[in-house]
């Protein structure tokens, strides 16, 4: 045991005092980013598609998008960004060929994407078989600039790693937690592992907040002008990646103007600016006046506004925090379309990391950790304001249109981590601080290496063919006019509340080869044929599209449709399932025709099973019961209502358990001298809720409505009211509480017809 203690112990010595800790980290990393790289499908990484297609227009047109509102372009909104990430990931692919981007770019009409918790229609596009770099064409093409993107992300923890190196100089623990921080977050390794100008901008970013850290913590005089010089490239090089590298501007003017002030050095501060600005105005400045040439505004953000689309006039400032889940959700981990959610245990472990270290970096206020008058404490003070200023423009940003993600926020993220491994820091013991922090990042990264095989990869992955139908599968026989069959489906359960998912697997085959991706449409129906559920898709949730099909091999096709909360409940559900023609990228189509048992229908009709009245919206009987009938049937109340030549009788049922058979209501009205002059027989709730179905203790109501003769006098009236069998038309026999069984087996209740 000592000898293992001992051996550990060197070995945290080698990771926390040597270069090797960072290298590993680093080599991890990368592992990582190849891993999501691969995990996500082409063009499925946010806006993925819309930066690519900036490259690919540059590539193919020598030239930048000019964004025109109402004019429907490959690159949307993106088109309004600065060009600096385009023109280097059109450098890298120039030579590719992408001539099979149409082929590669074929949106899915029906995809979910921005709904987080989706269970089907997770892709943005179609993915054929095979769809790999190595084939070549726009998938390598993609996967060029995902590398180089990574790479990015590589010198974005390493000059994380320098940065606490700066602002806590020899605590190689936390430079070490703090590049961790920054390398193990899922949501920044997916971003890094796609074709986003976001990787660019944070690695400029991090290398400008670097320098100023640098800079100001520096302790020799002068004015340092190789530094000055390329601190405003950088500067320069951001803006023209992004919009948000302005920020870095004022960051270092501020830091410029700190370092003046202790050295009492005006004349160099100013000469610095102007240099500064100068050298801004060079690099990025064309771009700025391109925006104005063109659209009258410096940013471009109005065309951007018009593309996406602003927020409601009713919307304000305060509904911001409504969206602060989405926030989080969005700096940790959210992915595809902004519709795949990590795991709730990793949300829930960030959240505990989060709590524990902001509560640590106030324990390390409170020790008055930093003296903001000394220059350590100004330099904390400048990388605060670069993330104050930040989350202003964030907040400017999502004010215009709804984008309340937290990656947006990035370019302070390695300020972000130095902080936060500060704070926890803050609850480790300093003897233990190597160790504490070598159990964070295996915690990181052990977290990060799961999501991609738990979250991302299977979102994506078609149901493979199956070789017979399961046992439990209610067979159909159900055909289509271009060669489909739905062999049957199978229900996971049979009844579900209002509000739940219906749950249903359908059993696909075809009889020929099918070369286009025609639509499917399921509609659940209720209650006087409410449309209960509805969703139009793909088959396979959209990743199984028809065109990919192999005749004869059955395919199972699962689905989790949800019900409307406030459906009209309890009632039977029909599903119907119609195909409609391939409209390449434009929804539903013209259905196609469809068969059932050999016979033309609209659609295939399928018995869903049950759909019930949520728990806490059951309404319990009436009691006493008016009267009680065989197998546990009670008539627990009714109501009449004249209206014009209409009597309306609302009667409310219950049962004290399961109901044999399906049985019809009658009623049966009667004059003074026993002749029958009006009767309304129909089953419960109009046939939507038979007999056999009823539960115990829930009210069931039943409404009929009997026609009255134009020369009905006023009076008294009988109504008879039962039920019978509706097969043998045997009634059941009905009495009172504590009565005997009476006559007919039929209820009499009065009934007044007055004027």
């Amino acid at each position: 045991m000592h000898i293992m203690t001992e051996a550990s112990r060197k070995t945290l010595c080698i990771l926390f005092t040597s270069q090797r800790g960072i290298l590993l980290l680093l080599l991890a990393y990368l592992l990582l980013g190849i891993i999501y790289s691969f995990a996500t499908p082409v063009f499925e990484a946010s806006d993925e598609m819309w930066h690519y297609a900036v490259v690919r227009e540059i590539v193919t047109h020598h030239r930048l998008p000019v964004q025109r509102p109402g004019v429907p372009t490959t690159w949307e909104h993106e088109g309004s960004q600065p060009p600096l990430y385009y023109f280097l990931g059109a450098l890298l692919t120039a030579g590719v060929d992408i001539n099979d981007y149409e082929d590669v770019h074929v949106l899915n009409p029906f995809s979910h994407m921005g709904i987080p918790k989706t269970t089907n229609n997770v892709n943005m596009v179609l993915h054929l078989p095979g769809q790999t770099p190595w084939r070549g064409g726009t998938s390598l093409a993609v996967y060029l600039i995902r590398w180089f993107s990574l790479l990015l992300g590589a010198g974005t923890v390493y000059f994380s790693y320098r940065l606490s190196h700066t602002l806590s100089p020899g605590n190689e623990s936390r430079a070490l937690l703090t590049a961790g921080l920054v390398a193990f977050n899922p949501m920044a390794l997916f971003i890094n592992a796609s074709v986003n100008n976001d990787n660019l901008i944070i690695l400029l970013s991090t290398i400008t907040l670097w320098m100023i850290a640098t800079e100001m913590l520096d302790k020799t005089r002068g004015p340092h002008w190789r530094r000055t010089i390329l601190l405003s490239a950088l500067i320069g090089l951001a803006m023209i990646t992004k919009i948000s590298g302005a920020i870095l501007l004022p960051t270092a003017a501020l830091a410029l103007t700190f370092r003046a002030w202790k050295q009492r050095a005006w004349g160099d501060w100013v000469r610095r600016g102007v240099v500064m600005g100068l050298i801004v105005a060079v690099i990025a400045g064309w771009w700025y006046v391109r925006n104005w040439m063109l659209y009258g505004d410096w940013l471009g953000m109005k065309q951007w506004v018009l593309i996406t689309g602003p927020r409601p006039p009713e919307f304000v400032p305060t509904d911001l925090l409504k969206e602060g889940t989405s926030f989080l959700y969005g700096y940790w981990g959210v992915f595809g379309g902004f519709n795949l959610l990590s795991p709730a245990w990793f949300f829930g472990l960030m959240r505990m990391l989060a709590v524990l270290a902001f509560a640590g970096l106030l324990v390390k206020l409170a020790r008055r950790m930093f003296a903001w008058k000394t220059t350590l404490g100004l330099t904390h003070l400048t990388m605060a304001s670069y993330l104050l200023l930040t989350m202003i423009g964030f907040i400017r940003l999502t004010l215009l249109f709804p984008t309340t993600q937290g990656r947006l926020i990035f370019s302070g993220l390695s300020i972000i981590a130095f902080y936060t491994a500060t704070g926890l820091q803050a609850w480790i013991p300093q003897r233990l601080r190597s160790q504490g922090s070598l159990l964070l990042l295996g915690t990181l990264f052990f977290s990060a290496a799961i999501i991609p095989f738990v979250t991302i990869r299977p979102a994506y992955r078609p149901p493979a063919p199956i070789l017979a139908l399961p046992a439990d599968t209610a067979p159909l026989d159900a055909r289509f006019a271009n060669g489909i069959h739905l062999l049957g489906y199978k229900l996971k359960h049979h009844a579900i509340e209002a509000g739940q998912p219906l749950d249903i697997t359908l059993y696909w085959q075809t009889d020929r080869v099918l070369h286009e991706n025609d639509g499917l449409s399921l509609n659940g129906w209720g209650y006087h044929e409410e449309n209960i559920a509805k969703l139009d898709t793909w088959p396979g949730g959209g990743t199984l599209p028809t065109s990919i099909w192999q005749v004869g091999k059955i395919y199972p096709d699962h689905y989790l449709i949800k019900t409307l909360p406030n459906a009209d409940t309890p009632t039977l559900i029909k599903l119907s399932v119609q195909l409609s023609e391939d409209t390449h990228g434009h929804g539903l189509g013209k259905q196609i025709a469809a068969f059932g048992n050999g016979s033309p229908v609209d659609a295939i009709m399928l018995d869903a099973g049950d759909l019930l009245t949520p728990a806490d919206r059951i309404t319990p009987p009436p009691q006493p019961p008016l009267a009680l009938f065989e197998q546990g049937v009670e008539l627990n109340a009714q109501t009449t209502h004249i209206s014009g030549n209409t009597l309306t009788v609302r009667l409310t049922w219950s049962t004290t358990g399961p109901v044999a058979g399906d049985y019809t209501v009658f009623t049966h009205l009667l004059d003074s001298q026993g002749a029958q002059i009006s009767q309304s027989d129909a089953p419960p709730r109009d046939g939507y809720w038979p007999t056999s179905h009823w539960r115990p203790n829930e009210a069931i109501t039943s409404t009929h409505r009997l026609p009255l003769p134009e020369t009905l006098s006023d009076g008294e009236y009988t109504l008879l009211v039962g039920m019978y069998n509706s097969k043998s038309d045997q009634r059941l026999a009905v009495h009172k509480v504590d009565g005997p069984d009476l006559p007919d087996r039929a209820l009499p209740l009065s009934v007044q017809i007055a004027p």
